[in-house]
């Protein structure tokens, strides 16, 4: 269903279809807080707690870091071709990032694989992060 609303944002025209702009962002809008959501709490769930930092600002640098670029593409786009292709092109798009997503194995898991935790060296030299992860997790 979630992939129906962009689809509503190209068909808007003056008129009486001028409705369907509101309910296609707020569709939009509620669709990102779903995604951020269970997409955050699955990093969070297959990373290593000592990890976490370091995952977070990797994904946040490909996810943020690329805005821009997008920006000055649909602008260009945009330009180029008019607003509504554009609006197609991006509807497209959207489709062709969940069909990938689809098609692959992560559509038919239901659970997730547990990580396997490795045990701390015998000697002295432990990693106080790896050993208080260790602990939190009960292992």
């Amino acid at each position: 269903m979630f992939g129906l609303i962009p689809i509503l944002m190209p068909l808007t025209e003056p008129g009486p279809r001028l409705v369907l702009f509101p309910i296609a962002f707020a569709g939009l809008t509620f669709m990102t807080v779903v995604y951020n959501i269970a997409q955050l709490s699955y990093r969070q769930l297959i990373t290593p707690p000592e990890l976490l930092g370091r995952m977070n600002a990797a994904m946040r640098w490909i996810v943020w870091g690329t805005l821009p670029l997008g920006g000055l593409l649909g602008g260009a786009i945009g330009g180029a071709l008019g607003v509504r292709a554009t609006l197609w092109i991006s509807v497209v798009g959207a489709w062709m990032a969940a069909l990938w997503v689809f098609f692959s194995p992560l559509r038919k898991m239901r659970d997730i694989p547990r990580q396997q935790v490795e045990e701390p060296a015998a000697s002295g030299d432990q990693d106080p992060v790896a050993v208080s992860s260790r602990r939190r997790r009960g292992s």
